[in-house]
């Protein structure tokens, strides 16, 4: 009686079977839209996306927390619960391999809430922007141009008691000065248009800080989280950036650049001056492995203000700096290759290109 019990824990050939399957259908699905991202931006991006996020906007609304994390935190504890309760390995075990046929259920569940967005079109297509590669004399004036425009958007921001820039409306004024600013954009760029996610501030931002993420955004729940622990000169950009994978923006250096866009579109100098500042960190260090001569120049018409916040980011990410940080950095950067950013995380620096494009065009 013992071993017949122990041998009907473990997952049915059926239940096996099934997941399998469900795998299969979930790569199948994978593949099929990266050959025809045509075909995901028509159907898919057009049509099931929007739809999808709208149900998931209006399960989520309701609630005053981030379903999310709580969520994840139930999850957490009935995996404890259960793993305590299978005292012995085998029994642990077998909890193990019945939540690992979950697993390609989540996987579809994910790619139909909005992995999908992966495989649409790339960005500059949709937004006619012709991408190409650029030497170090445009590079340069690229950076001449972003340092200008974080020198002037300086002067307009407040100081904290540190002499770093600091948002005027607080934390608190994020999420209306975003919604203000993709408004904005939405009316210059009717190709990004569309309804925001929800913006929470993440319970588990200690963790995020630890492990160097400043901002993720939840497939399930359409929900943007942001770290509020990070500086605040950077909380403008990276709310921006969530928002935008909240719109099926979902390639990093796509995300990034409609962040900037987003950000030098807004009417508060909080917003522009994030936007001038991080992108031109992602500019600088184009240029520097272009030509670190020029780059030394570029920062030489630094106003001391800029220097100051540069230098106290650079303190703060330094003082975080770990085993974790590195294990977070490389986790994302598999997630991202197996998303089809080959680059993985350096993908983030590939706005660049979508800047210089953009440029081009006089925009």
């Amino acid at each position: 009686m013992e071993v017949e019990t122990a041998r009907s824990a473990w997952p049915s050939g059926r239940v096996v079977g099934a997941a399998g399957v469900v795998l299969l259908c979930a790569l199948g699905l994978q593949v099929c839209a990266a050959r025809s991202p045509e075909w995901t931006e028509r159907v898919y991006a057009a049509r099931v996306f929007p739809l999808v996020r709208a149900g998931l906007l209006g399960l989520a609304r309701g609630a005053p927390f981030s379903v999310a994390e709580a969520a994840l935190g139930l999850g957490a504890l009935c995996v404890g619960a259960v793993l305590v309760r299978a005292r012995r390995r085998r029994r642990a075990l077998r909890a193990v391999a019945l939540g690992a046929c979950c697993l390609p259920y989540l996987y579809l569940a994910f790619l139909l809430a909005w992995g999908l967005n992966y495989a649409r079109e790339p960005l500059a297509s949709r937004l006619g922007l012709v991408v190409r590669p650029a030497g170090a004399d445009e590079l340069a004036e690229l950076a001449r141009e972003l340092l200008a425009a974080a020198n002037t958007e300086r002067g307009l921001v407040l100081e904290d008691g540190d002499g770093v820039a600091r948002l005027r409306a607080g934390r608190a004024g994020l999420r209306p000065a975003a919604a203000e600013a993709f408004a904005e954009l939405g009316a210059e760029r009717p190709a990004l248009r569309g309804p925001l996610p929800l913006v929470r501030f993440a319970v588990l931002a200690p963790l995020m800080t630890r492990v160097g993420i400043t901002g993720i955004y939840s497939p399930f729940t359409a929900e943007a989280h942001v770290n509020g622990r990070i500086p605040e000169l950077e909380l403008p950009f990276v709310v921006c950036h969530e928002v935008a994978h909240g719109r099926g923006i979902a390639r990093e250096d796509d995300a990034n650049f409609v962040a900037y866009l987003a950000c030098r579109a807004s009417s508060d100098a909080d917003f522009r001056y994030s936007g001038a500042l991080v992108s031109l960190r992602y500019a600088s260090a184009a240029l520097r492995r272009a030509d670190a001569e020029r780059q030394r120049e570029l920062w030489s018409t630094a106003s001391e203000e800029v220097r100051r916040d540069l230098a106290a980011l650079r303190r703060f990410w330094a003082a975080h700096e770990s085993m974790l940080s590195d294990l977070g950095a490389r986790t994302n950067d598999l997630y991202l290759k197996a998303q089809g950013q080959v680059e993985g995380t350096r993908s983030y620096g590939r706005m660049v290109d979508l800047l210089l494009a953009e440029r081009r065009t006089g925009g």
